[in-house]
């Protein structure tokens, strides 16, 4: 089947690209009928870590009064706030799964997992 057929593309963007057949991700090939499913998931997140190291640091702050740990606790709560969540785009095939694209953008992952429920269905319609 010939993958440049405009009639067969779902998706194309600079990294990812959609076809009737053929799944690539950046220099990875994902063959469409190995592929089960598609879902997005969040990833874990370690926020919970500069928070809790600003909560150990507010003690010793206040007690020793030193603007060097103080400019540490401010340092972990904007490192806390400024960690963004990131997505996972998880495939489902027939050997396992693989998460084979991360962004800190769901929409986008949300786009590209329609892409491919739209491919691999499009056999059935």
């Amino acid at each position: 089947m010939d993958t440049n057929n405009d009639n067969d593309l779902f998706y194309e963007s600079p990294n990812v690209k959609i076809t009737k057949s053929v799944l690539i991700i950046a220099n990875s090939r994902y063959y469409i009928k190995e592929i089960n499913g598609a879902i997005v998931t969040k990833q874990q997140n370690y926020r919970r870590y500069p928070i809790l190291g600003a909560i150990l640091m507010i003690g010793p702050a206040i007690y020793a009064g030193s603007i060097g740990l103080w400019l540490i606790f401010i340092g972990l709560i904007v490192a806390a706030v400024l960690m963004k969540p990131t997505y996972a785009l998880r495939l489902k095939t027939g050997l396992g799964e693989i998460r084979p694209l991360r962004s800190q953008n769901r929409e986008e992952l949300e786009v590209v997992k329609e892409a491919i429920h739209k491919a691999i269905t499009s056999d059935y319609l």
